[in-house]
């Protein structure tokens, strides 16, 4: 018997530090995990392996679209960041793979 998981979608507001620049952005990531705070804190490690640190703003939906099936285990896909100055965004990145 498996793990029982759920579909969110995250969008966390933070600061994305690469190559020494640092810019304001909106991580994006959908999540499958057991309940909000597996899926937060996956968020949360993932955002950090790529150098964003959230400055406290989330939202979390709880999502039955998902555009990946689940899989046996917690997982993410579909990370991306968009980065911005004041309300402006500048672009829509996916991190490098």
């Amino acid at each position: 018997m498996g793990i029982r998981l759920q579909h969110f979608i995250l969008s966390i507001h933070g600061v994305l530090a690469r190559t020494g620049a640092s810019t304001r952005a909106l991580m994006c990531v959908n999540v499958w995990a057991p309940d909000v705070d597996g899926a937060t804190e996956m968020a949360t490690r993932l955002g950090r392996d790529q150098g964003f640190r959230s400055d406290g703003r989330w939202m979390v939906y709880d999502s039955l679209e998902a555009e990946q099936p689940a899989g046996e285990l917690p997982s993410t896909y579909g990370l991306r960041f968009v980065e911005y100055e004041g309300d402006v965004p500048l672009a829509s990145k996916k991190p490098p793979s």
